[in-house]
């Protein structure tokens, strides 16, 4: 299967980790959701996080992986399952649309 590139859009759905240095509640090896606010001209995001217990906060300038991308080391935002299994069906669509 070919790597899924996703473009992040205002609204979008993402997984977010955060950093272990970060003071925020979370369940140790789960992600937070996380809602795309902005798009950065550098490629990263800006999101509205719930932390484990729902309370939002914001993030600015997260790293937003694609499909394939080794994970950070430090604060990231990836796509979700869904999200990638959606953008899959899109392009297989387009693809039998051109042939």
């Amino acid at each position: 299967m070919s790597k899924v590139i996703v473009t992040p859009t205002v609204g979008r759905m993402v997984h977010y980790w955060p950093d272990k240095s970060e003071h925020i509640d979370h369940n140790e090896g789960q992600p937070l959701s996380g809602q795309i606010a902005a798009v950065n001209e550098d490629g990263t995001v800006n999101l509205q996080v719930l932390d484990s217990r729902g309370c939002a906060r914001s993030q600015v300038r997260v790293t937003l992986i694609q499909d394939g991308d080794e994970k950070p080391t430090h604060t990231f935002a990836e796509w979700m399952p869904y999200q990638k299994g959606q953008a899959a069906k899109t392009e297989a669509l387009e693809a039998a649309a051109k042939s």
